[in-house]
Formats: structure tokens, sequence, C-alpha cells
């Protein structure tokens, strides 16, 4: 059955002076980062011939903006020679941003278009937060969503949260600071004081008051566990699961005020814990 649609594709000859002007349509591309390695590469390939009609498209939008091929059209100019390659024109204005979505490096880029300064860390407590929300933080394939606009979303509602987490608590080397964000941020969901006091001391390994940690602290616990799983080898070394398990129930021990002689998380035996508030209710998003 024919679609009608005004999305067409041809296959061109595109020679270096028809790459300029192809590129000055490079409108309010979110891809419009290059990655130079990239260009040289490809400049070798069609330097020497040896460049292949492999289907991948120049894609332009109905606005005529181009939306896809930046790095062959440079390698063209650069190689100063033509490349045959699939021309597709028409699709719509912000259909492009369902394109690749196997690349995480995408969403990151749309975050730094957007203004986000530190996109690559954004980008990951968003899909932590969309994890959180279809239920995937524990044992799971299913680590990041297949559509653009679901991580879209997420960003929607929880970037300003984000923007006052990201920067809330000194970095360490324990956990990813996305990992840390993340958990803040649904942490403070619950109680914002708590929260506040357990990912700082977490950092700094000290309370906010300036007070040391007790042996009993479950902050104590996690980052003595951490800090020795940074030292171990690497046969040993603990997976990035259950570390988040682990400073899951470090927190859920600390809301209830409750002390910690070992804190392990048994994955064999246990189910991954969710966050708890004071009363050991999950906290939801």
């Amino acid at each position: 059955m024919e679609i009608n649609s005004q999305v067409k594709g041809v296959v061109e000859r595109i020679t270096p002076s028809e790459a300029e002007n192809y590129l000055k349509r490079n409108n309010n591309n979110w891809r419009k980062h290059v990655k130079q390695q990239r260009i040289v590469s490809y400049a070798k390939a069609m330097a020497s011939k040896k460049w292949r009609l492999n289907g991948e498209p120049i894609i332009f939008n109905e606005k005529d903006d181009l939306k896809n091929g930046q790095h062959r059209l440079r390698a063209c100019i650069m190689a100063k020679s033509s490349f045959d390659t699939l021309v597709v024109r028409g699709i719509k204005d912000g259909d492009d941003e369902t394109m690749d979505m196997g690349k995480s490096r995408n969403f990151s880029d749309w975050l730094s278009h957007m203004g986000e300064t530190q996109s690559t860390v954004f980008g990951a407590v968003c899909t932590w937060l969309w994890r959180a929300k279809n239920g995937c933080l524990g044992p799971t394939t299913l680590k990041a969503p297949t559509q653009f606009n679901e991580l879209k979303d997420i960003y929607i509602q929880y970037g300003s949260d984000i923007r006052k987490t990201i920067n809330k608590f000194p970095r360490n080397k324990l956990i990813p600071h996305s990992i840390a964000t993340f958990l803040g941020i649904i942490t403070s969901k619950t109680d914002s004081v708590k929260s506040n006091e357990f990912f700082l001391a977490f950092s700094i390994g000290a309370l906010p008051n300036g007070n040391t940690l007790q042996q009993t602290s479950p902050i104590y616990r996690l980052r003595e566990r951490l800090i020795k799983d940074r030292t171990s080898s690497l046969s040993s070394k603990l997976p990035s699961l259950d570390k988040r398990a682990l400073v899951i129930k470090a927190w859920n021990l600390y809301i209830k005020d409750y002390s910690c002689n070992l804190l392990k998380w048994a994955s064999s035996t246990e189910d991954f814990p969710v966050v708890e508030d004071v009363n050991g209710n999950p906290v939801l998003l």
C-alpha cells in the first residue's frame, strides 16, 4: 500500500561544492557537535575511492534544514572528492529527534542544545529517573527508553530537580555522580533535610555539622565498603548493580535512624531494594 508522504529519497553524487552548500543549511541542529576523527576517517575513504553507497542517508527536513550527514559532507570537502549517497528530504520538523536512539550521545547533545552545561551527567540522571519510573533499577535488560520523547518527558518533569541537585554534593569516586544526583532527587521527596545530610556525609566522610561519622552509622559502613572496593582486585570488585543496592540500603537504614554493623546485599537471595521513607514505605516519583 502506497503511503501519502512528503518524504522523498534519491541517490545523488555530492561534490565538495554541493557539500558546502548543504552545510549552510545546518540550522537549528542539536547534532552540530562534530567529531574530527570521524571526519578524517571518512575523508580518507572518500579520497581513496573506498567509500561505499551503504544506504545511510543525508537527511533534510520539510524546511530544507540539514538534520543528518554533516560528518560525511565535511569529509567530502576535506577529501576534495565527490561521493554517492542517498539523500532524503521532507521529514517533519522534530521527527529527527527519533534518529539514532541507540546512540546515547544524542540525548546529551540535545541537552547541550537546551543550555544544560553538564549534559552527559544530566542525561544519565534522566535515564535513571526513567528507569525508576518504569521499575528497571534492579537487574534488567531494559536500560534505556527506545523513544526519544520518553527522555524529553523526564527532562520536562524533573529538569529543575536535577539542576538543584547536580551540584549540591561534592563529587567522589565511590559512585558515579549521576547515581548520587538521581538518588538525591528521590530521597529528597520524602525528607530533604535527611537527604542532604546523607549525601553530603557520604561525599565528605563527616556530618554537615563537622562531627565524625560513628562506626555504626550506615553512611560510615557504606563508605568503608566502597572505599575497600576501590582498592580491591579487578576480579573481586563490586558490580555497579551491587553498589546501587548498597547505597539504597544504607539510606533506608539512615532515614529510620537505625545503626549498622555490616552493610551487604545478597543478590542471590534478596530482591533489589527500593528507596523507602521513615515508615518503610516505597518512595514513588
